[in-house]
């Protein structure tokens, strides 16, 4: 024999006060304010947790980004001190330029000198002629076309005994000389 209970009906509305309940504006802000601090509290908990979560990558991440920027770092001041390094091979190799530059034009000089050129016509026949140009061929035509830029010989006498067979010098032996070279 089982006993069958039967619910008991009653009215929920009977103990409820009585009226309508009515807020005034600061109540009702109150209300909101600790529902948005409630809702804010939430949101930072969940914010914590996620940050604890992912912390160590958040950190791993950070020092990565730390070895990038020392790496980079390195690599401006490796930048510098090539740039550095360039600039100063450049200007060793102006330099070295020049002195090449310097040399060949002594030696034009010098082949200039031997062909009989006035001394004061270097400078233009050097800048008439370009590195390329400067050869023996070059020279022969410019001598050829300009002889008034040809130091003429000056006349000497020729040496003595010039134009005999012996062309030994002469000795100091020799009568002629020791007749020539007496005060008497």
């Amino acid at each position: 024999m089982s006993k069958k209970f039967e619910p008991i009906k009653f009215d929920i509305q009977h103990f409820a006060e009585e009226g309508e309940k009515t807020f005034t504006q600061e109540e009702v802000n109150d209300i909101v304010k600790s529902r948005v601090a409630d809702e804010k509290r939430k949101k930072d908990a969940e914010i914590a947790t996620l940050k604890s979560a992912h912390e160590s990558e958040i950190e791993a991440k950070t020092q990565e980004i730390n070895q990038l920027n020392e790496s980079l770092s390195g690599f401006q001041d490796s930048e510098k001190a090539l740039k550095k390094l360039q600039k100063e091979k450049d200007g060793i190799e102006s330099q070295l330029n020049e002195y090449i530059q310097k040399e060949e034009t002594a030696a034009w000089h010098e082949k200039l000198k031997e062909s009989g050129v006035k001394e004061e016509r270097f400078d233009a026949i050097t800048k008439l002629f370009g590195d390329e140009e400067r050869n023996d061929e070059n020279l022969a035509k410019l001598v050829e076309q300009y002889p008034e830029w040809i130091q003429k010989q000056e006349d000497t006498p020729p040496p003595i005994g010039a134009g005999f067979e012996n062309n030994t010098p002469p000795s100091s032996n020799d009568p002629f000389l020791k007749a020539l070279n007496s005060n008497d």
